[in-house]
């Protein structure tokens, strides 16, 4: 097992991220991580994926405080080149940038290897997690791609 740290922006400390091998079928099913109010991120071990899933209007930053340790948790759970898929085809409004953008860099300093997002036909919320993202990371454009179908962003994130 490797251990690495990422410093997590909310509290300014480093969060361990202990690279765990989950060969041979150790931790094999889906887990669920954290679930909070309008959010949730569970991982698929087999896949080395991280799922995260929002809903509603993302609008009051204090239900979202907690984005950046949470991301710092489920990162550290991973094995190095792991893949994101986020699903914010349940999202309207998306005002919650600061958040989303401390986010984001605890993701791209994880070794995150893509990010696929998809949102159904909806874009109402798209502009302001697109820019959270770019904000985060200057690998955004090779790392990360929106899509339409839960089906197109797996496919992507398989190849």
């Amino acid at each position: 097992m490797m251990i690495r740290s990422v410093i997590s922006p909310s509290r300014g400390t480093a969060c361990a991220l202990l690279n765990r091998n989950f060969e041979n079928g150790e931790n094999a099913a889906m887990r669920q991580i954290v679930e909070r109010e309008q959010y949730k991120i569970s991982a698929d071990p087999v896949k080395n994926r991280l799922y995260f899933q929002a809903s509603g209007d993302l609008v009051d930053p204090l239900l979202f405080k907690h984005v950046a340790d949470d991301w710092c948790m489920a990162c550290s759970q991973m094995n190095p080149g792991f893949t994101i898929l986020g699903d914010y085809s349940q999202v309207g409004v998306h005002f919650i940038k600061k958040e989303f953008t401390d986010g984001m860099k605890v993701v791209f300093d994880s070794g995150v290897k893509k990010v696929a997002v998809f949102w159904g036909k909806k874009v109402l919320g798209r502009w302001t997690t697109e820019q959270a993202a770019e904000a985060a990371s200057t690998e955004y454009a090779s790392k990360r791609r929106s899509f339409e179908t839960r089906a197109e962003a797996e496919a992507w994130l398989d190849l």
